[in-house]
C-alpha cells in the first residue's frame, strides 16, 4: 500500500522493489515446504495444488484491475490513483 500515500516514480520504483524482495525470499519457501509434505511419487501433484490459488485468482484479479483503471484512471479526465490503491 506504499503507492496509497505517494504516487511519484520512486515511489513506483520502490513499490516494485519491496515487492520483487518479498517474492524472492516467500517462492522458494512455498516450493520447499510443498515439496517437503508431499508423499513420494505425488510432488508434481502438491506443486499444482500448492500454486491453484494464484492461477484462480488470475482472472478475478485482472477483471478487478481493469475496472479499477477505467473507474479511477480514464482515458480523459481526472485521474485519482491514490484512492484506487
Amino acid at each position: 500500500f506504499l503507492l496509497a500515500f505517494n504516487t511519484s516514480l520512486t515511489a513506483c520504483a520502490l513499490f516494485v522493489f519491496i515487492l520483487s524482495f518479498g517474492e524472492a525470499l516467500w517462492s522458494p519457501r512455498l516450493y520447499d515446504y510443498t515439496v517437503s509434505v508431499a508423499p513420494k511419487g505425488k510432488e508434481g501433484a502438491f506443486m499444482a495444488l500448492g500454486n491453484a490459488p494464484l492461477f484462480f485468482s488470475t482472472m478475478p484479479v485482472g477483471l478487478l484491475s481493469g475496472y479499477l483503471l477505467q473507474v479511477f484512471c480514464p482515458a480523459h479526465g481526472p485521474r485519482r490513483s491514490k484512492e484506487m490503491w
